[in-house]
């Protein structure tokens, strides 16, 4: 019973330190990264060029979320399913939601020096966000991975200036 109740206690101080961190953390960058634009200004992708990272989550995959000078917001990630079979068909099925794809290389790079398909698309609003820029890339396993942007300036720069918070 005793270690049990120390085991209790050490995993509640542990959450408590961890969380007062992150969230200090979280203060320090967002007062350093943010930025204020008037309203006589028009932001460009100049006035983009910093990306601070706000919110992660994780699970079969993982999504990061930014936060831009303007306040807009973006996000990148992947998703992963069970195996290649169910990863290819719901790949297709998202590639059929595009509105137009603007792009298709079918042997590119990706950030970790792996070769797959990458496309960048427009795609329409939906329950979880507005009309997006994405672009994708897919090796034909069980993940792809995703930037998603408002506009498809947004999406290149992220990814030309390797902006990942991880």
């Amino acid at each position: 019973m005793r270690r049990l109740t120390l085991y209790m206690f050490v995993a509640i101080v542990t959450f408590a330190i961890g969380s007062g961190i992150s969230v200090l953390v979280r203060r320090t960058w967002w007062t350093k990264t943010t930025a204020v634009l008037t309203p006589a200004t028009t932001p460009t992708v100049a006035d983009v060029l910093e990306f601070t990272p706000t919110m992660r989550g994780c699970g079969m995959g993982y999504f990061q979320e930014y936060v831009m000078p303007d306040g807009r917001t973006m996000s990148e990630g992947s998703v992963c399913r069970l195996n290649a079979r169910i990863t290819r068909h719901e790949w297709r099925k998202l590639l059929a939601t595009a509105t137009q794809i603007v792009e298709r290389v079918p042997e590119y790079k990706n950030r970790f020096g792996e070769s797959g398909e990458r496309v960048i698309a427009h795609f329409p609003p939906h329950e979880f966000g507005p009309e997006s820029v994405r672009i994708l890339w897919y090796d034909g396993e069980d993940c792809y991975l995703y930037i998603s942007a408002p506009t498809p300036d947004i999406a290149l720069e992220f990814e030309r200036t390797n902006s990942y918070a991880y």
